[in-house]
């Protein structure tokens, strides 16, 4: 996994879906159903639906000014604690995009319990998919693009989250 600048962030989501006709509407909306959801299930299952990885980015659209920033919440501090383990030391907005390869599905999975749960706003391409998902910071999730989008959503479902109307 690295951590890079937005600008390589959206390189790297522009071309995981270079060969696919963009749809500019999801195809599922799931949201939240409760104030209980279990993020590290849904970053598990959100993470099983990518199927063999082959590649992977996400980017934060959007991120809080006070990012954990100089005293951060235990969330956060455990969020930066992962990052740092994982050699990066920037601020969220100095590194927004993180790229993935074979083998790293299980980042891939812990980052999504952290964008879950601490509310980011980010996009996820993959493939071999090809994956597309949106992530809202009020605990919805827009699915754009997955290989079994209806068992993806079931399992959501199961962890908490409801169809949107």
């Amino acid at each position: 996994m690295r951590f890079v600048t937005r600008d390589e962030a959206e390189i790297a989501l522009e071309k995981l879906l270079r060969n696919h006709r963009e749809q500019s509407w999801p195809e599922i909306v799931l949201s939240s159903a409760n104030e209980r959801l279990c993020y590290e299930g849904a970053g598990r299952a959100i993470a099983g639906s990518l199927g063999d990885l082959v590649e992977a980015a996400l980017l934060y659209q959007f991120w809080f000014p006070c990012d954990g920033g100089d005293t951060p919440s235990p969330r956060w501090k455990g969020y930066y604690l992962w990052r740092a383990k994982h050699g990066e030391h920037h601020r969220v907005h100095e590194a927004p995009g993180h790229v993935f390869g074979p083998g790293e599905l299980a980042d891939v999975q812990q980052l999504l319990h952290w964008v879950l749960d601490l509310g980011y706003d980010a996009w996820l391409s993959a493939r071999p998919g090809p994956a597309r998902l949106f992530f809202s910071q009020d605990d919805r999730i827009e699915i754009f693009r997955s290989t079994d989008k209806c068992k993806l959503a079931r399992r959501l479902e199961k962890l908490g989250f409801r169809r949107a109307e």
